[in-house]
């Protein structure tokens, strides 16, 4: 998918969702299982959206192999990325009014480079990491003044990576909680 423009999205602007039977018991893999892989998408930018976008996998399935290149979005919430793994993106902005423009949950080896808000929200961080695993964030240079550029919460977090960033803008670049600590490593 290429070249799109969207505007006045009512939910979000991009829809990865394996949990739609909320009914159905966790199983085994079966040929019924539902299952997003490969997918790239790139050039999209979108004004009054709702939301940026959910990724939301199951743990029998986890979306595989997402990258998003050059995304500019405007919404209300930000990109909702749960139980995810090969998530990357590439030159994309996302401006919310409320929250994080990323947060991750129960995901691993994701790639996030030059991720930006051009209209950052005071003491909200651009990043939200919980219970990720395998994360490199590189080429992020804020250009607006920001609190705070990340933050990862969470027992089961680790390999959580910046490296070759410039956070001149911002005032703190990664909160971390006691038991994150050593799961963040600055380069």
């Amino acid at each position: 998918v290429d070249n799109i423009v969207v505007k006045d999205i009512k939910r979000q602007a991009f829809t990865f969702d394996l949990f739609y039977d909320k009914s159905l018991p966790e199983g085994p893999v079966t040929e019924k299982t539902p299952c997003f892989r490969n997918i790239h998408i790139s050039n999209v930018t979108g004004t009054q959206v709702k939301q940026a976008g959910m990724i939301l996998g199951i743990n029998e399935m986890p979306i595989d192999n997402l990258t998003f290149n050059n995304i500019n979005i405007e919404a209300e919430t930000g990109f909702d990325i749960t139980t995810a793994k090969n998530i990357e993106f590439h030159n994309v902005d996302i401006s919310t009014t409320k929250g994080a423009s990323f947060n991750v949950k129960q995901s691993s080896n994701l790639m996030f480079e030059n991720i930006k808000s051009i209209k950052p929200i005071a003491n909200t961080p651009i990043l939200k990491i919980d219970n990720a695993q395998n994360i490199v964030v590189y080429n992020c240079f804020p250009m607006m003044p920001l609190d705070v550029f990340a933050s990862v919460t969470g027992a089961d977090a680790k390999g959580i990576v910046f490296v070759n960033n410039h956070f001149a803008n911002a005032k703190r670049v990664v909160d971390v909680d006691k038991a994150t600590q050593g799961a963040v490593v600055i380069k």
